[in-house]
């Protein structure tokens, strides 16, 4: 009996989890919409494709992108949008 409990509550906590982390994904899906300066990630997801290839875009000069301290690349969402 105890064990049909167990499993029960098992089961509720899985649905529970996985609601949470829909939530959650939601939450992130808002943030990222709002940002208006991307990362390199950020960017590759926003435009679904592979890190690389957006590299190879900078590197082509194909894509507008900034480095303000000289390292890290950023793109403003706008730019890509065009």
């Amino acid at each position: 009996m105890s064990q049909q409990k167990n499993v029960r509550k098992d089961s509720r906590l899985q649905r529970q989890i996985e609601e949470l982390q829909k939530r959650m994904d939601a939450v992130e899906d808002i943030l990222d919409n709002a940002k208006e300066v991307l990362s390199v990630e950020e960017a590759a997801r926003f435009m679904d494709i592979a890190r690389s290839s957006l590299y190879k875009m900078t590197s082509d000069r194909s894509i507008p992108f900034y480095r303000p301290n000289g390292k890290m690349i950023y793109f403003e969402k706008a730019d890509i949008l065009e």
